[in-house]
């Protein structure tokens, strides 16, 4: 059975975009080989031997990649729904510091959490899930326990 991915639009766009670029790179990689292979003795040939290990974990790489778009279920945000879901970014005012954080709430795959996306599976992206403007939540994080209020969700 074929794992189901549930990803927003945007991150969707983004895996073709990536395999895109790796079945482009093919080529490039193809011509790597041919170069190297007219070196001579491929026995004790580096760059063929690199050549070969890059054009196969590219390989690897973009069947993941097939994988993944195919099994994927994209989730758009519903502009009527209050409360924080898949896909919507969310501004939050972080207590122990009175900090404002924007997240955005992304599919398992999107999560870049150096780019504000965080994972609606993460312990964050759960504590915000189904909650509203003006809620607050506790998460429990490796740094102790934190505490946001919901200030906006777009």
């Amino acid at each position: 059975m074929k794992h189901k991915t549930v990803i927003t639009k945007e991150g969707l766009k983004d895996l073709k975009n990536e395999l895109d670029t790796r079945k482009d790179k093919l080529k490039e990689i193809a011509d790597k080989i041919d170069e190297a292979r007219q070196q001579g003795d491929l026995s004790e040939n580096a760059a063929y031997t690199t050549a070969l290990s890059e054009k196969e974990m590219n390989e690897a790489k973009i069947k993941e990649l097939e994988d993944k778009i195919s099994g994927s279920i994209v989730v758009e945000a519903d502009p009527l729904n209050p409360e924080v879901e898949l896909g919507e970014k969310v501004l939050v005012r972080r207590s122990s510091d009175n900090k404002r954080l924007t997240y955005e709430i992304v599919g398992i795959e999107e999560s870049n959490p150096s780019e504000g996306k965080i994972s609606i599976g993460s312990p964050i992206g759960k504590a915000l899930a189904h909650k509203k403007k003006g809620d607050k939540v506790k998460v429990k994080l490796p740094s102790g326990e934190e505490e946001f209020l919901i200030e906006e969700i777009a």
